[in-house]
C-alpha cells in the first residue's frame, strides 16, 4: 500500500508546492528472519512512511479534506507555518505511482 499515492489521487493540481519523503519506518513484520511468516506477510506490505507536503495556503482546506477522505493516511501534523503562494506550485505535478504495488493504476499508463 502507498498512502501518499492514494492521497495524491485526491488532490488537484496546484494544491501541493512540494512533496518530500522524510522517512520509511520498518514494518512490524520484520523480525530478523529470512522470510516472513504467513501471518506477517500482510504487515510487510504495509510499512509506514513519513512524507512532508508543502501546501499552498489558499488551498489548505482542500488538502485537509483529502487527508480526511483518505483510507490509508493514519495521521498528519502541521510542522511549518511559512506562507506558500500559488505560484510556488505552478508546474509541479505529484508522482503517479500506484496506490497498491504491483497493480497498474489507469493514470500510471501513458498513451503514445
Amino acid at each position: 500500500m502507498r498512502p501518499s499515492s492514494e492521497l495524491d489521487l485526491n488532490l488537484s493540481d496546484g494544491v501541493v508546492a512540494e512533496k518530500v519523503l522524510v522517512e520509511e519506518l520498518d514494518s512490524e513484520a520484520e523480525h530478523g528472519e529470512d522470510g516472513l511468516d504467513e501471518d506477517d506477510s500482510f504487515l510487510g506490505s504495509a510499512a509506514a512512511e513519513v512524507w512532508e507536503y508543502e501546501v499552498v495556503d489558499a488551498r489548505k482546506r482542500e488538502f485537509e479534506d483529502a487527508l480526511q477522505n483518505s483510507d490509508l493516511v493514519l495521521e498528519s501534523e502541521v510542522v511549518d507555518d511559512t506562507v506558500t503562494e500559488a505560484a510556488d506550485a505552478a508546474g509541479n505535478r505529484l508522482g503517479t505511482a500506484g496506490v497498491y504495488p504491483g497493480r497498474v493504476e489507469p493514470e500510471d499508463t501513458e498513451l503514445s
